[in-house]
């Protein structure tokens, strides 16, 4: 088996329950295309010519048909993309496309962050040798803590970071966190940098995320979308 150096692995699972509709998010249109083909497109020209990389698409096991046809109408076939079985959770998800991997790191990304680029997917590599790393942005709001009592706070929002993904991982690191992870559950573990953290006791390092790099989750997601898309044709 050929061996790469990065393997994205990109998990598409999510509903279209948050986004008021019936069908899963990931394959909403946007710019005459679907979702998940927008984030697939710009996963692939931002990783070329500049690392040996492969392409991993989870999807939900029931899907299988549906996807085939959107990557063949929308997708060039010289594009080629490995495909695995989602899973009940969203780790099952990720360990499932993990166990397609071929690259010594591996980065995770979330199917419906379609404007991922090459600087960010370049900062994430060049910081590699942390071996766990995340793209995160400040926040622009003021933040406050709240206790389950009521109890809240002032934070300094200069102390805190939003997450993004892709998030970067040295491949073997994440295997064995998942691994020990599927053994001994931790709720309170909510991405893959959490999951590294608490069971490799690694510290993961953050590079700069991207403002325009958001997650479409609800409705008003896909009208900024549709300005940034704007924005992006207007800079071209």
């Amino acid at each position: 088996m050929a061996m790469k150096e990065l393997s994205v692995v990109v998990v598409a699972g999510g509903s279209g329950r948050r986004m008021g509709s019936e069908l899963p998010k990931q394959y909403l249109m946007l710019g005459g295309k679907p979702i998940i083909i927008w984030t697939l497109l710009n996963i692939y020209k931002a990783s070329q010519g500049w690392v040996d990389s492969e392409l991993i698409l989870v999807r939900p096991k029931g899907d299988c048909e549906y996807v085939e046809g959107l990557l063949r109408s929308y997708l060039p076939s010289s594009i080629h993309i490995k495909i695995a079985d989602g899973g009940r959770e969203r780790a099952d998800s990720v360990q499932s496309g993990l166990s397609l991997a071929t690259g010594s790191y591996v980065m995770i990304h979330d199917g419906v962050r379609p404007f991922v680029d090459k600087a960010l997917l370049q900062r994430l590599w060049f910081a590699r040798a942390s071996h766990a790393v995340i793209p995160a942005i400040l926040p622009t709001d003021s933040i406050r803590l709240v206790q389950k009592d009521g109890e809240n706070h002032a934070i300094d929002r200069s102390t805190v970071r939003l997450v993004q993904t892709p998030q970067l991982f040295d491949t073997k690191l994440l295997n064995d966190s998942y691994s020990a992870f599927r053994e001994q559950p931790d709720p309170g573990c909510t991405d893959d940098a959490s999951i590294v953290e608490r069971y490799s006791r690694m510290r993961t390092a953050i590079v700069e995320g991207e403002e325009k790099n958001i997650k479409l989750t609800t409705p008003k997601d896909i009208i900024l979308a549709e300005w940034i898309m704007a924005e992006c044709v207007n800079d071209e």
